[in-house]
């Protein structure tokens, strides 16, 4: 087949793949298309830089952005060559800035970005809703580059520009209280949070991805400026939101419900903490089932929390079936979960249950050996044990009972069997 009518061909099929979305299945047409160009030495022209733009498009919407970055630069400077200091220059120096930034080349991005400002604001202007698009794009490229002094600089300046544009309007607030927040200005922060959150309810609506997301955002970030109140109060509307948008078998539901309960944790309310980390761990057994890392993670949680509600029963159960998932879903080698152990053995000592103390002991150190683990428990037996009885000991001591040695001894061999001939 003859070059060009390989090329008509090929852009026929990348076509109809882009119209459908099909960008994975894209993606070799677009590679045979660019080296098509380049085995036939046809490089110098707006075609070959057409068709590399295609080439960078599909593979950033593949994460493959270090590729993306070398397509989008051959397309920018063919565009730049062939077209000169056209929107269409600009446009290609767009795509390749945003992209290096994805790709943590920071520096290039910022060239590529400002080079595409000056272009716009001298071809459209100043007032233009794109040079206002360039001036965002720039500061957004400054803040992940780490020079929020300049990010709020080129946002505030976005800003004015861009009047009568509801959401280009919200989309510059937002990133202005990214920028600030950066910067650990908190009050401006929050302020700009607020005033993006009024636009984006009136021009997208309370149930919009965009709102929703923001609202999270604002309410992470009361977090993080120690309002701890209005962060408790914005977790709970968000949540009220996920629900009315998608449904309250979401994860994203219980998972902003855990968020919530964290507030309340450092507000010392472990009533409501309690009460929405029990539904959300409801909610998450429901769609993930019973045995997954969060369920564990909730119930580790609201272990600590009835402890400190003086619930020793509940606490103890909470933290049983939490260590029972960890042990079937990655084994007894954690350091958590030897640590965990510990204090559930504790927590049972405290109420005077000795022989579930010692169960809770042997069970953990029988499920290690069975799954090999147990060479994460030989230095640690004797001291469980030890640390059992010092405990009790110490308590019977106290109350003058002179059969104390005794009784924990006839304990520790009924349960957990005579002790090892090597075991030191």
């Amino acid at each position: 087949m003859l070059y060009f009518d390989e090329a008509v061909m090929l852009r026929a099929q990348i076509k109809q793949f882009l119209q459908d979305e099909a960008y994975a299945e894209c993606l070799p047409a677009a590679q045979h298309l660019v080296a098509l160009h380049k085995e036939n030495q046809n490089t110098q022209n707006i075609d070959y830089a057409n068709d590399a733009y295609v080439l960078g498009f599909l593979l950033e919407r593949l994460r493959k952005y270090d590729l993306a970055c070398d397509a989008y630069r051959e397309a920018a400077a063919g565009t730049a060559l062939y077209k000169g200091r056209t929107p269409q220059a600009a446009d290609r120096l767009t795509n390749l800035g945003a992209c290096c930034s994805r790709s943590g080349k920071h520096d290039e991005a910022i060239q590529c970005l400002t080079e595409a400002y000056r272009i716009r604001k001298e071809l459209l202007g100043e007032a233009h809703p794109e040079t206002a698009d360039s001036l965002y794009n720039l500061g957004n490229a400054c803040l992940d580059a780490g020079q929020t002094d300049i990010a709020i600089k080129h946002h505030r300046a976005a800003l004015v520009l861009r009047t009568g544009q509801p959401e280009t309007i919200a989309d510059s607030l937002i990133c202005l209280s990214y920028a600030y927040e950066a910067a650990k200005n908190y009050e401006n922060a929050e302020a700009h949070a607020r005033r993006a959150l009024r636009l984006r309810k009136q021009s997208a609506g309370e149930l919009s991805e965009a709102y929703i997301l923001e609202f999270l955002y604002y309410a992470g970030l009361c977090d993080s400026a120690g309002l701890l109140e209005k962060a408790a109060k914005a977790y709970g509307t968000a949540a009220l939101l996920i629900k009315k948008h998608s449904s309250e078998t979401h994860l994203h539901y219980a998972a902003t419900l855990n968020k919530q309960a964290d507030i309340f944790d450092k507000l010392d309310d472990a009533k409501r903490s309690i009460f929405l980390r029990t539904k959300a761990l409801r909610l998450m057994r429901k769609t993930m089932g019973e045995y997954h890392m969060v369920c564990a993670s909730n119930l580790r949680r609201l272990a600590f929390l009835h402890k400190q509600e003086n619930n020793a029963p509940r606490a103890a159960q909470m933290m049983a079936d939490s260590l029972r998932i960890r042990e079937r879903l990655a084994g007894a080698g954690q350091f958590e979960y030897v640590r965990d152990i510990m204090w559930l053995c504790g927590l049972y000592i405290e109420q005077a249950d000795y022989a579930r103390a010692f169960h809770v002991l042997k069970d953990a150190l029988d499920a290690a050996e069975a799954r090999g683990d147990n060479a994460a428990f030989t230095q640690m037996e004797e001291l469980f044990k030890i640390y059992i009885i010092l405990n009790e000991l110490n308590r019977l001591k106290e109350e003058g009972q002179p059969d104390a040695n005794g009784q924990l001894l006839a304990c520790l061999q009924a349960l957990c069997g005579e002790p090892k001939e090597d075991t030191k």
